[in-house]
This record gives C-alpha cells, sequence and structure tokens, in this order.
C-alpha cells in the first residue's frame, strides 16, 4: 500500500481513509468499477465477434447464390456466342465473344484457349465470306467493292496470324 497523507487524500478528493490501489491511486471501490466495466466491455466485444462470426457464415450463402448466377449468365452467354458464330455476322458474333469473355471472367471460369478457338472460328468464316464476296464483284466488275472485301479479308488474316502474302497479291492482281 501507498502511504498518502490525509491533507493530500482530501486535495485529491480521496476518502480519508481508504486504502489506494497501489499503481493508479485509485480507491478500491473505484478499483471495482473499473474491474466491472472493462468485463462489460469485453464481454460485448466477445458478443460482438461471436455474432459476426455468424453473420460471415450466412454471407457466404449470398456469396454462394451470387456466385451461380454468375455462371449461369456466363453458360447462357456462351450459348450465345456459338449461335452467333454458326447464324450471324462478324460484328455481332465479335460483340457475343465479347460478352462471353467478360461474363466468364466475373465468374472465374474463363479458358483463354477455348476464347482463342472462338476467335479463330470468328476471323475464319469472316475471311471466307469476304473472299467469296471478292469473287462475286471481281466477277461483276465491281472493283471498289472488291476492294473493301479484300482489305477485310487481309485485316482478318492479319488478326489471327494466317496472313499469306503472295496469296494477297494474287488477289490484289485480279482487281486491275
Amino acid at each position: 500500500m501507498i502511504f498518502i497523507p490525509a491533507a493530500e487524500r482530501s486535495a485529491l478528493g480521496l476518502e480519508p481513509n481508504a486504502p489506494l490501489f497501489p499503481l493508479y491511486g485509485f480507491n478500491m471501490r473505484s478499483a471495482k468499477r473499473l474491474t466491472i466495466l472493462t468485463s462489460f466491455v469485453a464481454l460485448l466485444l466477445l458478443a460482438n465477434f461471436s455474432v459476426s462470426a455468424s453473420a460471415e457464415d450466412q454471407a457466404t450463402a449470398p456469396l454462394d447464390e451470387h456466385q451461380r448466377q454468375r455462371e449461369q449468365i456466363a453458360e447462357d452467354s456462351l450459348r450465345r456466342l456459338q449461335f452467333a458464330i454458326k447464324k450471324d455476322g462478324f460484328y455481332s458474333a465479335r460483340v457475343a465473344l465479347n460478352i462471353w469473355r467478360s461474363t466468364a471472367l466475373d465468374a472465374g471460369n474463363f479458358d483463354l484457349a477455348q476464347y482463342e478457338v472462338f476467335k479463330t472460328q470468328i476471323y475464319e468464316i469472316s475471311m471466307r465470306e469476304n473472299l467469296k464476296w471478292f469473287n462475286l464483284f471481281v466477277e461483276q466488275k465491281n472493283f471498289d467493292d472488291a476492294r473493301v472485301c479484300l482489305e477485310l479479308w487481309r485485316m482478318h488474316a492479319r488478326e489471327i496470324g494466317t496472313f499469306d502474302l503472295q496469296e494477297y497479291d494474287a488477289l490484289k492482281a485480279r482487281l486491275k
């Protein structure tokens, strides 16, 4: 115990004969209040952590539901992409490819190899169509439209890495 003279005790607002808490200068009544208060705060914190742990368990259920929805959207966009490759034109298929890539990334099941296969299919179909129209326009002597088709063929061939300069020069020579 620490001894404090009675005059100093009254100046500090302490009871004259009350025992002091050794470190802080509190009397025992104040120490008990402090202990009760800290116990109560600790109890509240523990209760809060246990509630938040159960809330995390409940939060995983909606997370799983959102993930399932993202996967379903990615599957739907994949079906739309496959339909667009078979039935639609180049730009529609490119848009469907970009939508599928975005939704597959969101769902976490994006496959780069599959993306490249779809992209190659789209560009090869476009190249075949442009070459077909190029030949038709050359036969009709519509060289302006034939030139546009040839340039589209060239750009798409370069995009997928199948450009052949000799074939391009041979096609270009047919425009004269």
